[in-house]
């Protein structure tokens, strides 16, 4: 219930609130900002798993380049073998400008001050060198040695190590720190206060806490009537943690499982019991539901599985694709006012985690967790990410950031924090897909199965922005095909979830924008009015192109182009809805000529210059500038090695796309893929019914597949501009788990409105959810559970 008489009221006391609250953030030192000292670049860990011997003697010239600082130069450090440097040994260490060759400070390393991680840093004096300059190191030494640890693989990406001008493989172990000017712990702090302003007049304007009061009492009344049913659930609850312990000692003790410490306790193995005998109760508690409500039986379920596949995974940040990225960047987005963070994160991060990978011992990993913990402990504070601060996409971080926040505020360890940040990823998937499957009137269970998919659960157990992706998407298309489904119109509540689940979405990986282009399919009779229709409609088209912008120009100002890329789009519906239709056939095909003409020259001239190098990680051959070059110079070329990949690897399940069916990132893969691959199909050619027979069906079904074509030629291409060599006759990096997002409505939409199913509801709807729980949980058994001991 809204209060609309005291509205005005409540918008100046809650502006107020918030500006109180940005006062007495910043008067108290919550926000941080000024000049700060930050680690850019950190390859320790290649000298761990990937070092090799690298003798000089007094003849070679050693030429590392050096990767640019996004602010100033600092300092560099050297990572020596202290054992192996020996009291004569001299080092003549030079950095110079690797344009013009200039000197610009010189070191001579006996090897006194090296540390006894074997680290020597050298701190520039009085130079301020950013990133507007290349970079290199130029050593000689007075005799032969091998005191330098070297890499044998790429670790510095971007750099490379010459010896007598010629290329080697590996880099010189190092580490760099630079100074960085930071203000967007400010900006963050403007936006949290606003967010309290927003948040205070949501509970005066709509009586939230009246609400709360009502649920709460509602809620005490419950329990009260059905005290029985209460204590009965908490007596089967107990009986089911005791039967799982018995069922745990018994295989402990008598060695049933290959993977076993006779006599230990595995925790983990008895929390799978417990799982698997709470979902088999809910499931026979909660049956009735299953027609009417079947969104509320899968809650239950894939809630219990989800707290598993949390608590199941080895606390580190590197059994995910890219995961010690994530969790940086949710480690930046917690600290977002402060800008510092405990050593321990920047040691997962600069470390990929902490190396444990199954079948292992129980006891392994309470040492590492051990480890970190002492570290954590120490108390050492250090610059966190601040470059996740000033990037749109920190939104898909903000859940994950919650949950270390929590952590840290309740004192809890630091390994069940790190837990607590990937959970929020987990429940907000959860709500997500919940939320998704009850708006609509048909397709519920294709909906159900789609969230089932195997990488999509994973991905949501651990640090990562896909599960945030794949859940909006999924909540915006479900909202759009719902009220398709039903006569009507589309009220105002369910245009804004429309719009901001494709936009929070996108903000996160922009090359999916055209998906906002399924929304106008929705025809003029479900507005209110004209006016309403074209208000959607320029919106929708602002959005769409506005992340289209940002897939090219990472702009800070998203905002404000926004509003002008919407004020330019209704100035152009205004001027067309002036002309005839023939003048607007003849100006568009003109648009079209002129449109495609400068796209040509902008993408072949202007383009390669705002893209630059690329993404090393892809190898040092990679250059975006030179891919696009050659895309533009050899279209057909090109052409022929998309097709070629998309059929033959990104789109064939015998290939890459049967690992979004059975794939735990690094950690191994399950022998479910065909089985979940086939229930998919099943339910999307089943799951019909009369309400399916709407008018248009077709044709947004051919929209969309056509857009999601476009999205899948965007993706791929995206990857061999940024990630792929240059002229590489396939696209690399390109992995199946970027599809996910459009799995819902394609599925939800492919079948034929024609069928209705007329099967038992109950028995259907009954075997696709425990079709889809007990493959998660099998999977969940055998690719991890099982391999602890």
């Amino acid at each position: 219930m809204c209060n609309k008489k005291n509205k005005w009221k409540y918008i100046a006391f809650s502006g107020m609130v918030g500006i109180i609250a940005f006062v007495l953030l910043l008067l108290s030192g919550k926000i941080q900002y000024g000049n700060m000292e930050d680690k850019f670049e950190d390859t320790e860990v290649y000298g761990s798993y990937a070092n090799r011997d690298f003798y000089i003697n007094q003849n070679n010239s050693i030429e590392q380049e050096l990767i640019k600082p996004t602010g100033t130069l600092k300092s560099f450090s050297i990572k020596y073998h202290k054992e192996l440097f020996d009291k004569n040994l001299l080092l003549n260490i030079e950095l110079c400008d690797s344009d013009t060759g200039e000197v610009i400070q010189k070191w001579t390393e006996n090897g006194n001050e090296i540390g006894e991680d074997g680290f020597r840093e050298y701190i520039l004096e009085n130079q301020k060198l950013d990133g507007t300059r290349n970079l290199k190191l130029k050593i000689k030494a007075n005799h032969e040695n091998d005191a330098i640890y070297c890499s044998s693989i790429d670790s510095l990406h971007g750099g490379v190590l010459r010896v007598n001008g010629e290329e080697q493989d590996g880099d010189i172990i190092l580490r760099m720190t630079q100074n960085l000017y930071v203000v967007s712990t400010a900006v963050w702090g403007i936006f949290i206060s606003c967010l309290i302003a927003v948040f205070c007049f949501l509970i005066l304007y709509y009586k939230i806490w009246n609400l709360i009061k009502e649920k709460v009492e509602i809620l005490c009344s419950r329990l009260k009537t059905q005290r029985k049913n209460v204590l009965k659930t908490g007596g089967v609850l107990f009986l089911i943690l005791l039967l799982s312990i018995i069922i745990e000692k018994v295989i402990s003790h008598y060695n049933l499982l290959p993977y076993n410490t006779v006599g230990a306790f595995n925790e983990y193995r008895c929390l799978f019991f417990v799982s698997v005998m709470i979902c088999a109760y809910s499931f026979v508690k909660l049956k009735t539901y299953i027609i009417e409500k079947p969104e509320y039986v899968f809650l239950i379920l894939i809630a219990i599985v989800g707290v598993l596949y949390v608590m199941i995974m080895p606390a580190e940040a590197e059994i995910s694709w890219d995961e010690a990225i994530h969790y940086w960047r949710a480690v930046g987005v917690s600290h977002a006012l402060s800008a510092k963070t405990n050593y321990a994160d920047s040691w997962i991060y600069w470390h990929s985690g902490i190396g444990y990978r199954l079948p292992n011992s129980i006891e392994n990993l309470k040492i590492a967790h051990n480890n970190l913990q002492m570290m954590y402990d120490e108390g050492r504070m250090i610059t966190s990410n601040t470059d996740i601060l000033e990037q749109i996409l920190a939104v898909a971080y903000i859940p994950s950031a919650i949950g270390l926040i929590i952590g840290r505020a309740l004192n809890i360890p630091y390994m069940l924090t790190y837990h607590l940040g990937a959970a929020m990823n987990m429940l907000l998937y959860i709500i997500l897909v919940y939320f998704s499957v009850k708006r609509l009137k048909s397709g519920k269970m294709i909906c159900i199965t789609v969230a089932c998919v195997l990488d999509s659960v994973f991905l949501a157990s651990v640090y990562s922005s896909d599960s945030w992706i794949t859940g909006l998407c999924m909540l915006g298309t479900s909202y759009f095909i719902g009220n398709m489904q039903e006569d009507g119109k589309v009220c105002k509540k369910d245009r804004a979830i429309m719009l901001i689940s494709y936009l929070l979405a996108f903000m996160a990986k922009a090359v999916y924008f055209p998906l906002f282009l399924l929304f106008l399919f929705l025809p003029m009779e479900k507005f209110e009015n004209r006016k309403q229709c074209i208000f959607f409609r320029i919106t929708t088209i602002a959005l769409s192109l506005t992340l289209c912008l940002e897939m090219v120009i990472s702009f800070k100002w998203f905002l404000i182009i926004l509003i002008i890329t919407w004020l330019c789009v209704y100035g152009c519906y205004l001027f067309l809805n002036k002309l005839t239709r023939i003048q607007i056939i003849s100006i568009s095909a003109v648009c079209i000529i002129v449109g495609i003409i400068v796209g040509y020259f902008g993408i072949m001239y202007v383009l390669p210059g705002l893209l630059g190098v690329g993404d090393l990680r892809g190898g040092s051959e990679v250059n975006s500038a030179g891919q696009v070059v050659f895309i533009m110079k050899n279209p057909v070329v090109y052409a022929k090695i998309l097709i070629k990949f998309l059929l033959n690897q990104y789109l064939s399940f015998q290939a890459d796309l049967q690992g979004v069916f059975n794939t735990f990132g690094y950690m191994g893969q399950s022998s479910f893929a065909t089985i979940s691959f086939v229930l998919l199909w099943f339910v999307v050619f089943t799951d019909k019914k009369k309400v399916d027979m709407w008018r248009g069906y077709n044709k947004v079904k051919a929209g969309l597949m056509l857009i999601d074509i476009g999205i899948v030629i965007l993706i791929a291409t995206a990857l061999y501009v940024s990630f792929t060599p240059v002229r590489y006759e396939s696209i690399n990096g390109c992995q199946a788990r970027y599809l996910l997002p459009l799995y819902a409505g394609i599925f939800m939409m492919i079948g034929s409105n024609k069928i209705e199913n007329k099967m038992s509801e109950k028995l259907y709807n009954s075997g696709v959810i425990i079709a889809n729980i007990l493959i998660l949980l099998l999977s969940a058994w055998q690719v991890v559970v099982r391999l602890y001991y």
